[in-house]
């Protein structure tokens, strides 16, 4: 229990601003793994833990050169109403503005992600075009809530966002002066949790659009390669679908796909392109449900089973309101196809215009990843173009590539225990399905207490 006052620690942080770097200590833990020779060992949550480490260590060296500009500053526009932040600062020789919040209990700490929220939303308006490296959130607070701990760690995760958070200590507990600032680190159980929770493949949902079989414009005659150019035009289609899922803070990928032209009579619809995300309501779902069951596959698939709103927001289940809102969380999850079938028809009907002024008819369909990619018809019978990975999905996957080129460097492609073979250049791992799909195993059905 920390016995100074929010605004006595505040006034201490102040006083000692062209001393910040002594009240901080030096942080252990955010040591890099190394992974197992052969690879073994390398799952998403360690992966996570490796991107987190390296992010903390890198937004915490950043604090040696913080320099203050404010404390209590108003943050208003116009007729608004006034917010505060605690202090602002700015880095010595980097980019970035410091937006900097204290707090001392469990019951102030649940407020920190509101402000800065609010903070942040400010930022863009006074500097239009603010990327996501241009502000730096510091959360000055015990951590001992879990609402404040599973919040950074998803902003560091799913956001990319800059935040980094420091535990206030003290020595002597009566004395100010002895304060020091503590980084906090996520446990390996909290990122565990996550990484197993997000890495289902029943939380992946697919939407899948499909335009008809064309020999002039999209399709090979039946018996013949198909054009280099026309390859082109697939792989820039689905470089725009992933474009605009990044846009969209979707994880997941994107690629277009053709079927056989030898089934274009019976399946005229032979051109598709594919969208595949990362469904929030499902991993919510299995978020919450995974406090009720001991083991993870034991979890209900998300399309089968999603709880009642109100478990994960109580106050939706008062009196009435229960059977209301029976269905609101499974039609929320139903309904997030929705946000890549729009993201898909754009890009469809965008990328298909033409001078004629003739469209092409589209069809779709949604499924999960687990029920997608076990479907012959799906994912053989055709040609998979370049594939493109958004958000989470692209950073871990580029971990993956830079793991497996590092050993090819120390060890010989003939050496390597999955691939036996790898594209010389890593763009064309990148976008490679054979790899990818590897990755895509590698993430989900590694073991879960690796």
């Amino acid at each position: 229990m920390i016995k100074f006052t929010e605004k006595e620690i505040q006034n201490h942080i102040w006083e000692n601003r062209s001393n910040f770097p002594d009240l901080l200590i030096e942080p252990a833990g955010l040591e890099i793994i190394e992974f197992n020779e052969d690879l073994s060992n390398v799952t998403a949550q360690l992966l996570i833990k490796n991107r987190i480490n390296s992010k903390l260590s890198n937004l915490h060296s950043k604090l040696y050169g913080l320099e203050f500009i404010g404390c209590e500053v108003p943050l208003e526009q116009n007729s608004n109403s006034t917010i505060r932040a605690d202090f602002l600062a700015i880095f010595c020789d980097d980019t970035g503005l410091a937006v900097i919040e204290l707090k001392k209990s469990e019951q102030t700490e649940r407020q920190a992600f509101t402000e800065l929220l609010a903070y942040s939303n400010h930022m863009t308006t006074l500097f239009p075009s603010m990327t996501k490296n241009d502000s730096v959130y510091i959360l000055i607070s015990p951590m001992e809530t879990r609402i404040a701990r599973d919040a950074v760690i998803q902003s560091l995760i799913f956001d990319n966002r800059d935040i980094i958070t420091l535990i206030p200590t003290f020595s002597d507990p009566l004395n100010i002066t002895s304060l020091k600032l503590e980084l906090w680190i996520p446990d390996q159980t909290e990122l565990a949790t996550f990484s197993n929770i997000a890495f289902r493949e029943d939380n992946f949902s697919v939407c899948k659009l499909s335009w008809e079989y064309d020999a002039e414009r999209w399709d090979a005659a039946k018996g013949e390669e198909l054009l280099h150019s026309f390859v082109s035009q697939f792989d820039n289609i689905s470089c725009l679908a992933a474009q605009y899922m990044e846009e969209s803070g979707v994880h997941g990928f994107a690629y277009c796909s053709q079927l056989w032209p030898e089934l274009s009579q019976v399946l005229p619809f032979t051109n598709s392109l594919v969208l595949v995300g990362m469904n929030p309501y499902a991993v919510g779902s299995v978020q919450h449900l995974s406090t009720e069951y001991d083991n993870y596959d034991d979890i209900p698939d998300p399309n089968d089973y999603t709880p009642h709103i109100s478990e994960l927001i109580g106050k939706l289940g008062e009196g009435e309101l229960y059977e209301a809102n029976i269905d609101v969380l499974s039609g929320l999850h139903r309904i997030w196809n929705s946000q890549l079938y729009r993201i898909g028809r754009q890009v469809i009907e965008l990328t298909t215009r033409n001078t004629d002024g003739k469209y092409v008819h589209v069809e779709y369909g949604f499924m999960n990843w687990e029920l997608y990619q076990r479907s012959l018809l799906e994912d053989v019978f055709c040609k998979n173009f370049a594939i493109r990975s958004t958000g989470l999905i692209r950073h871990l996957y580029t971990d993956i590539l830079k793991l497996d080129y590092d050993f090819c460097k120390n060890n010989g492609l003939e050496n390597h225990p999955i691939h036996g073979d790898m594209p010389y250049l890593g763009v064309n791992f990148l976008k490679s399905h054979h790899h990818f799909r590897e990755f895509i195993l590698r993430m989900f059905y590694a073991e879960m207490d690796a």
